[in-house]
């Protein structure tokens, strides 16, 4: 039976089946019809947990499916769009997240097309369900409207970012000062000389329990040291690297001091893990 030609019975199971609580159907080049069918399932489906689209080619029309269908449904809870490079607008799925309040994690890692995220950022500042946000490898220019918004969220727990340059960091860390809601940050692909701004936030910020930091280039670690001598709230931290990075040391002679970490894995770059 040829998968695709029979998705209608995809459909049938979300409106008929009242027990199944997620659906992968990730690498599977679905096509319009399949979207169509898919969504118009969820508006009824109330038992639906997770939907995995990762990998599908979806493009910009079938993201306007998805949330329409974001309108009605209250049961999903995590929605995978992992490298659906096609899409270059997401505008109408961030938009409604200003009304859908039972989304909690979405991964949009991996869709490099996308370069406006003014509009989701904006929509952070208003919207009280989203804990979880993949960015990774969106290579976006509005860093300063997601420090803002992270100012003023209460609900987000989990953000992973591609962050290339000091200043982005530097304008992130600002905010981490005052953000009370964030408990794990993940920054890939890092490219700068030190982390002094992010230091300086791990000093002040009391919520903060997990940080992974993915460096490709060799960095000074020292101002990080010192702030793990006297923060409070960190239980695991995960340093990644592409190559042996001498000021690691400096990190294991800190914890000396540190009386909170639970967990440290620090591993080469071919090896790299998510939190």
């Amino acid at each position: 039976m040829n998968f695709k030609e029979n998705f209608n019975l995809i459909s049938d199971v979300l409106i008929y089946n009242s027990n199944l609580k997620k659906l992968e159907l990730s690498n599977n080049e679905l096509e319009n019809n399949h979207i169509k069918m898919l969504a118009e399932a969820l508006k009824v489906n109330t038992s639906l947990k997770t939907l995995d689209l990762s990998n599908n080619k979806l493009e910009n029309n079938h993201i306007k499916m998805l949330a329409e269908t974001l309108k009605v449904n209250t049961s999903l809870k995590t929605l995978d769009l992992f490298f659906n490079y096609k899409i270059s607008d997401l505008n109408p799925l961030f938009n409604v997240l200003k009304v859908n309040t039972s989304l909690k994690t979405l991964n949009l890692f991996f869709n490099y097309k996308i370069s406006d995220l003014n509009p989701l950022f904006n929509v952070l500042k208003v919207n009280t369900s989203l804990e979880n946000l993949n960015l990774c490898d969106i290579h976006f220019k509005e860093i300063n409207t997601l420090a803002d918004a992270l100012k003023v969220n209460k609900s987000l727990k989990e953000l992973s970012l591609s962050i290339l340059k000091l200043k982005d960091i530097d304008c992130l860390n600002n905010a981490l000062t005052v953000n009370s809601s964030l408990r794990s940050l993940y920054l890939d692909n890092i490219k700068v000389k030190n982390l002094d701004s992010l230091a300086e936030a791990l000093k002040v910020n009391k919520n903060l329990q997990r940080l992974y930091l993915c460096f490709i280039s060799e960095l000074n670690l020292d101002s990080l040291t010192e702030a793990l001598k006297v923060n409070k709230s960190l239980k695991k931290l995960i340093l990644v690297n592409r190559y042996y990075n001498k000021n690691l040391v400096s990190i294991l002679k800190g914890l000396k001091y540190n009386s909170n970490l639970e967990e440290l894995k620090i591993t080469s770059y071919k090896n790299k893990i998510q939190i």
